[in-house]
């Protein structure tokens, strides 16, 4: 069915209770950017996917010898927050403690938000909403985050031409100003937020529940395992993407996994997908 004919925006927006949250991870300009230069990039970007996924986990996962407890959840947004801000704003932004606290907790501050409106009687929400304290403590976050996103907009966009990263801040700054005539650095700053919930809300959601099936079904354990390694052993050289994209059971595991637990009534983009199947088995 094609796109014109089936969207999961106003799914989204229902969802997302937009209208007070302000989320505008399906702006134009986000859509059109993801599309055009960060879907078709995935390929070139695995290698840094790929090495923040190694870094990522070194960091915030336990040497240990034997079975040690983790806080799965906790740990593996932090990961996801730093491999797609890898992709986002480049390896300096995404590594910073800063950078981590305000994308996850934009994310938590965003679906609590939705949560408290979803409680209030829909013909009082226009007066009831912008006084709730989750919707007062998500415009505080935003405001803290865009302060922080401000500085590297704005440095961004004084930049000489030459020096330009390959990222999708850059990219979005280059198509704000190109197609839609906006070089506004606040909105900017607010569109970072946004396309980072839409990453680490999907993605991360995808990998838990992913992680969580495989733990619950020992049986096929060993089998996807093998995968891994023979394609990883095979692909030795090659870059990680095409490896991924060789994993065929996995994949369908995942598939699977996202089938019977679904984080959604659409279907996330496909960019995201693919940063989601480099994390879960990089």
């Amino acid at each position: 069915m094609p796109e014109s004919s089936f969207s999961s925006l106003s799914a989204f927006q229902e969802l997302m209770m937009v209208k007070y949250t302000k989320v505008e991870a399906t702006a134009p300009v986000i859509i059109h950017t993801v599309k055009s230069r960060l879907t078709p990039s995935l390929a070139k970007l695995s290698g840094y996917l790929g090495d923040e996924v190694r870094r990522a986990l070194t960091d915030e996962l336990p040497d240990c010898s034997d079975w040690t407890d983790v806080h799965l959840s906790e740990k593996l947004i932090r990961v996801v927050s730093r491999v797609s801000g890898r992709v986002f704003v480049g390896a300096n932004v995404c590594r910073s403690e800063e950078y981590i606290d305000h994308t996850i907790n934009y994310t938590r501050d965003v679906m609590l938000g939705a949560h408290a409106v979803g409680q209030v009687k829909q013909w009082l929400r226009p007066l009831r909403a912008p006084s709730l304290p989750e919707i007062r403590q998500l415009d505080r976050r935003r405001k803290q985050a865009a302060d922080f996103f401000m500085p590297i907009v704005c440095e961004r966009i004084e930049r000489p031409k030459q020096e330009k990263p390959e990222d999708l801040l850059q990219w979005l700054i280059d198509m704000q100003a190109a197609k839609y005539g906006d070089t506004s650095t606040s909105e900017l700053a607010k569109k970072q937020l946004d396309i980072s919930f839409a990453a680490i809300h999907t993605t991360n959601a995808v990998a838990l529940n992913t992680i969580y099936t495989l733990a619950a079904m020992p049986r096929v354990q060993a089998e996807i395992r093998e995968e891994v390694r023979t394609v990883l052993a095979e692909n030795k050289g090659g870059s990680e993407f095409s490896a991924v994209q060789k994993m065929k059971k996995l994949d369908s595991f995942i598939r699977e996994s996202v089938r019977c637990y679904p984080i959604g009534a659409g279907k996330y983009p496909e960019s995201i997908n693919a940063i989601s199947l480099m994390l879960t088995f990089s």
